[in-house]
């Protein structure tokens, strides 16, 4: 039997050439270094590129660097450090942000409505600890609030930022109202929704 590859082609059309852009420059430096070394410190200076700008919330900007990319190699280097900087303080007690997807299957003879969130969303915490999904003694809350998937998308990389680095108590959540979104069925269907939970960790990143 051959060995076919099941990565998918990239669909994404790319500009030949990009604009003088701060993001891509540092982005190309790290594609072309020539040694670990090189390649190392050339991320670094990304990555503290990256950190001001999401600490000043420059959305804009990084989205427009993203669109300009000329390659999907140098897409995924940029997103990759743009989630290091966003999701990994350099050391120290942090929060990280997580969410659960819960596919719900539902068939029904007539029009149903099922709730917006989990009611007993202590037993469930409790059930993700009995079955090892969180350790014994990790700090960590998972929400019962259904969330649909455009609010999830919604939480953008400076908030993650911000939170990541802001939030000192898993219990508490996220300090964002996110809109819980209800499902209503007819006849039968499947829905996504997610969970979102916050754990804290007192360690710093692993530095690749």
């Amino acid at each position: 039997m051959n060995d076919i590859s099941l990565q998918l082609p990239d669909p994404r059309q790319y500009p030949e050439s990009s604009p003088s852009n701060m993001l891509i420059h540092y982005t190309q430096a790290v594609v072309n270094a020539g040694g670990e070394d090189e390649r190392a410190a050339c991320r670094a200076s990304l990555r503290t590129a990256l950190a001001g700008m999401l600490e000043r919330e420059e959305l804009l900007s990084l989205s427009v660097a993203l669109a300009m990319v000329t390659s999907q190699q140098i897409y995924r280097e940029l997103w990759n450090a743009l989630r290091d900087a966003a999701e990994r303080p350099d050391s120290g007690r942090h929060a990280v942000i997580f969410a659960v997807p819960l596919v719900l299957v539902i068939g029904s003879k007539g029009k149903a409505t099922l709730p917006e969130r989990i009611a007993d969303v202590d037993t469930l915490n409790a059930l993700f600890r009995l079955h090892g999904l969180f350790a014994d003694g990790a700090e960590v809350f998972l929400s019962g609030k259904l969330l649909h998937p455009d609010s999830v998308i919604g939480i953008h990389s400076a908030q993650i930022y911000r939170y990541t680095r802001q939030l000192v108590d898993a219990a508490r959540g996220l300090p964002l109202e996110l809109p819980a979104a209800p499902i209503v069925a007819k006849d039968e269907g499947v829905f996504l929704r997610y969970l979102v939970g916050v754990a804290i960790r007192e360690e710093g990143p692993s530095r690749r």
